[in-house]
């Protein structure tokens, strides 16, 4: 069994997404199971997200290979907008996917509850870090101030920005310093802002902090969160999205600004019991889910949209950025 992505990926720093595949093509690479063609895969994998429907849609146009569509989302309560993107992807899976990826069970439950996106043929895998890149620190605690961590690719204010400006402003920085990485549109006087760094630059700079705080909204499976598990720094996430599924018991969850001060108090004083257990987010278990869900998909015939359809599709995608643009 042979994949191929069908997604142009990017080098550097990038979206969680992007950065996930990456980790999924190098580890199939590993195992002999990717293939730099489609002509040559056994199944394609598509990451239907809201840029890459054109380059999707091309790219399957004469395609008879059994397509996996890895989804996110909802879109609209990521964003907080875009309902139409929903619509757009749900139209995708149902002319295309022969088998869907659901990257948590709240995304599948939204998804289906909102979107009525379902499919005979679907599963739950989570998304995972380059485990060569993102592991754990050997060394521990010690009684320096307290390193506390937060990234995020996109600066959507939905990403917690508004948790971490009430952290700048009442986070006791005599006893903690918190650090930044990514993109953002806020001025911190007292968190220290780093750009996006390359995936091994951001793995020396996870594991030299003792805790990692998101504080995304209705994130379905986040990768930056991951990450910070995979480098073995303890969590505090809100209780919102995926995060639940994720931390485990690798941190805490805290509800909103009534809380978090507390939370991040109850685990400074609790890093060095070792009381918080590393979740398990291996990149090899997950391309192995997705190689026992390729074996059950490729079971069934593939049915090609005729090209009028696939027009159609693609028209409306970009009737619908060219609404964007005059909107």
């Amino acid at each position: 069994m042979k994949f191929h992505i069908l997604n142009s990926l990017i080098d550097g720093p990038y979206g969680g997404g992007n950065q996930f595949l990456k980790a999924l093509k190098k580890e199939l690479e590993n195992q002999n199971a990717y293939s730099d063609t489609h002509q040559a895969a056994d199944c394609l994998i598509a990451n239907v997200n809201p840029t890459a429907i054109p380059e999707l849609i091309n790219k399957i146009a004469n395609n008879q290979k059994p397509v996996i569509a890895r989804i996110d989302g909802p879109i609209s309560l990521v964003r907080g907008k875009d309902k139409y993107i929903d619509y757009l992807i749900k139209e995708f899976i149902t002319l295309y996917a022969d088998g869907i990826v659901f990257q948590s069970k709240w995304s599948k439950k939204e998804n289906e509850k909102i979107f009525n996106i379902t499919h005979q043929n679907s599963t739950i895998i989570s998304n995972a870090a380059d485990s060569r890149i993102f592991f754990p620190s050997n060394n521990h605690h010690s009684n320096h101030k307290i390193k506390i961590i937060t990234t995020s690719w996109s600066g959507n204010p939905r990403k917690g920005f508004q948790i971490y400006q009430y952290l700048d402003n009442n986070l006791d920085f005599s006893k903690y310093d918190m650090t930044f990485v990514g993109n953002t549109t806020v001025d911190f006087k007292n968190i220290k802002i780093i750009k996006p760094l390359h995936s091994n630059e951001l793995a020396n700079i996870l594991r030299q902090h003792d805790m990692y705080i998101t504080a995304s909204k209705n994130d379905p499976c986040s990768n930056s969160l991951i990450e910070a598990l995979s480098c073995g720094l303890p969590a505090i996430a809100l209780n919102s999205g995926g995060h639940p599924e994720l931390i485990g018991s690798q941190g805490e969850l805290f509800k909103g600004q009534k809380d978090i001060l507390e939370i991040i108090n109850r685990v400074s004083k609790n890093l060095d019991k070792n009381i918080y257990k590393k979740a398990d987010h291996s990149i090899q278990k997950v391309s192995q889910d997705y190689l026992s869900f390729a074996n059950q998909t490729t079971k069934q015939k593939h049915l090609t949209p005729p090209k009028l359809v696939q027009k159609k599709l693609l028209l409306k995608y970009r009737l619908y950025q060219l609404s964007k643009i005059f909107l």
